[in-house]
């Protein structure tokens, strides 16, 4: 069905012509673009439920005009994320940088707490807090990438 991925591309590219690439970023328009690509090259299989997720999607993307401001709405910014799931938990793609959002936050947490710790046995908290989350961050950051770069490496990030 290509030409519904046609269509459905030609309804996005509409919708966010008079975007600003922070806008674009806020609604996924790269993920949604690709997500699409990978539909028509047969990468990932159109199905019904799919198609339905996708169209409520774009359907829910705001119309903008050259002076008007964008409103997001929740129920589309939810929408949005549960079609993220959807692709990953049936297709096995990702968004691009997922896994270093995720580690290096998940690091900041686990460097804090280590920080504190180290910070109350020298008797310095203040110390050991900002060293334990740089250093989380630091480790979080490149276990992240290093996932990323592998899930690139095997072509499942959108």
């Amino acid at each position: 069905m290509t030409n519904w991925t046609q269509k459905i591309q030609e309804i996005l590219n509409d919708k966010t012509e008079n975007y600003t690439s922070q806008e674009k970023a806020n609604v996924n328009f790269e993920y949604l673009k690709n997500l699409l690509i990978k539909i028509e090259d047969n990468n990932i299989p159109e199905s019904e439920l799919l198609c339905s997720k996708m169209e409520q999607v774009i359907n829910g993307i705001q119309h903008k005009t050259a002076n008007q401001k964008i409103q997001y709405k929740t129920k589309n910014l939810n929408d949005i994320t549960n079609l993220q799931t959807f692709v990953k938990e049936n297709f096995n793609y990702i968004p691009k940088g997922k896994f270093k959002k995720s580690y290096t936050s998940q690091g900041m947490v686990l460097g804090m707490s280590i920080g504190i710790a180290i910070g109350v046995a020298l008797g310095k908290i203040a110390i050991g807090l900002p060293v334990g989350m740089l250093w989380g961050l630091g480790i979080g950051g490149f276990i992240g990438s290093k996932a990323d770069r592998k899930a690139e490496i095997e072509n499942r990030v959108l």
